[in-house]
């Protein structure tokens, strides 16, 4: 699975982390398993939200057999 991190995200993860063989039942275990490899990040991740192939979804969403995720921040525009 890939997953693709923005903006301040990046200064956690990278841009990207691919983990093999690496799959997650929910949005849920995927924030979880993030919060516990950067703890400082886990604030930040409360607050983010998750997309698969372009969409949102929610944290109980099934990520199984899913090989891209998004974590996106929150943001604000102008």
């Amino acid at each position: 699975m890939k997953i693709r991190f923005f903006a301040s995200l990046k200064d956690h993860f990278g841009e990207e982390m691919v983990l093999d063989n690496k799959t997650f039942s929910t949005g849920e275990d995927l924030m979880l398993f993030l919060a516990q490899t950067k703890p400082a990040a886990k604030d930040l991740l409360s607050k983010c939200r998750i997309a698969v192939d372009l969409a949102f979804v929610t944290n109980d969403s099934n990520l199984s057999g899913i090989s891209e995720v998004l974590v996106m921040p929150p943001s604000s525009g102008g």
